[in-house]
């Protein structure tokens, strides 16, 4: 499958259109956030915190180093997608991947989500960067996170619908708007 370049050569094609020699990696950028924000869109997501490894590389363009499987959940990078704003927020142990990915103001230090000494700084960093009132979606849910949730949006309410719930497949609320 191809098509004859005008050198001679055949280029590699998909669907009929020629496979350039570099990527377009603003390009594949741009695509890659207008997908994540159509689907944040689609579940009615004000936010989203991505912790798990993979994710975090999709929204940002980041890499992230192997690590012992010991040391991944702890020490990690973490993204906060917002709706309105187009650009992700890394928190990275490992700024130097970011370089020429993400905005340097959108660079911030390491947020140790599984520590329950990071609860008031992971609340106070979501309350500086997140909208309110906030429907936040989470790929992951560690309970230090949970807790910071819990003190800024409040315990669930039993007697109504939940503030906050557990949910890990596809993105889905974590957080509704408070009542």
């Amino acid at each position: 499958m191809g098509v004859t370049t005008p050198a001679g050569g055949t280029a590699v094609t998909v669907n009929g259109v020629p496979i350039p020699a570099e990527p377009d990696l603003a390009r594949l950028r741009a695509a890659r956030s207008a997908r994540l924000h159509r689907a944040m869109a689609d579940r009615g997501l004000d936010a989203v915190l991505l912790l798990g490894t993979s994710a975090v590389q999709y929204a940002t363009g980041a890499p992230a180093p192997a690590v012992d499987a010991s040391r991944a959940t702890l020490i990690r990078p973490v993204a906060l997608v917002l709706a309105d704003d187009p650009e992700p927020h890394l928190f990275t142990p490992y700024p130097d991947g970011a370089v020429g990915r993400i905005a340097s103001d959108h660079v911030h230090p390491p947020l140790f989500v599984e520590f329950d000494e990071a609860e008031a700084e992971l609340a106070e960093t979501l309350a500086r960067l997140a909208p309110e009132p906030l429907v936040l979606g989470t790929d992951e849910f560690p309970a230090p996170l949970q807790r910071a949730l819990g003190a800024r949006l409040g315990e669930p309410n039993r007697s109504t619908r939940p503030r906050w719930r557990t949910c890990t497949r596809s993105c889905t609320p974590v957080c509704a708007r408070p009542n």
